[in-house]
């Protein structure tokens, strides 16, 4: 990501809420736009927030998401939350241009790893079962039964900008997520096996 990012991710663990949740054994690495509501009602029962360096010393987990998607869901978000007039496509387009000008929510997930080794990544279309087979959570209860299914795809509205911009938005994601791109895509390949680590 360019260097005249809005927010760098150490500015954004100092603003955020609960960037980190443990129950003393697993730590949660909170990603932004990568489920974090889900996350935070799984984890609600038993888990406290903690700072950066205890986090270090903890086994951690977190939530990844391909970087297309994530990165038009981060878009969506900031037009909602800046109630921006601009479409979709328009907002995209000044990012090409003008990066330094969004928020926490387009920060590359690569970001957030940082600093920390062997990192559990689970798929945002399969939070419940992975969490379950690493042993992070218990076998599913009616606590889970509600959030275990993903909702339906918001993104059904922005085809005909993909189909009109698919080369910027491959652009982008090559220029400001290359090593999320790279991780998603390592993941992918990796993904029969039972456990996958942040490379």
């Amino acid at each position: 990501m360019s260097n005249d990012a809005l927010l760098d991710v150490n500015e954004y663990r100092r603003l955020a809420k609960k960037p980190f949740l443990s129950n003393g054994e697993w730590c949660w690495i909170n990603i932004p736009k990568c489920a974090s509501k889900k996350i935070t009602k799984i984890v609600a029962a038993g888990w406290k927030e903690v700072d950066f360096q205890s986090a270090q010393q903890l086994k951690t987990f977190a939530v990844i998401r391909d970087p297309y998607e994530r990165f038009l869901s981060g878009i969506n978000e900031y037009k909602l939350r800046r109630n921006r007039k601009e479409s979709v496509g328009e907002l995209i387009e000044t990012w090409w241009d003008q990066p330094g000008n969004f928020d926490e929510h387009l920060i590359p997930q690569s970001d957030f790893l940082g600093g920390f080794d062997d990192t559990l990544l689970v798929p945002i279309d399969n939070i419940i079962d992975t969490l379950v087979e690493a042993g992070i959570i218990s076998q599913l209860t009616d606590q889970y039964q509600s959030i275990k299914k993903n909702p339906t795809s918001k993104f059904d509205q922005l085809n005909d900008f993909l189909v009109n911009k698919r080369e910027l938005l491959d652009e982008i994601v090559h220029r400001d997520y290359a090593q999320d791109l790279e991780t998603w895509r390592l993941f992918i390949k990796s993904s029969k096996n039972s456990c996958n680590r942040n490379p």
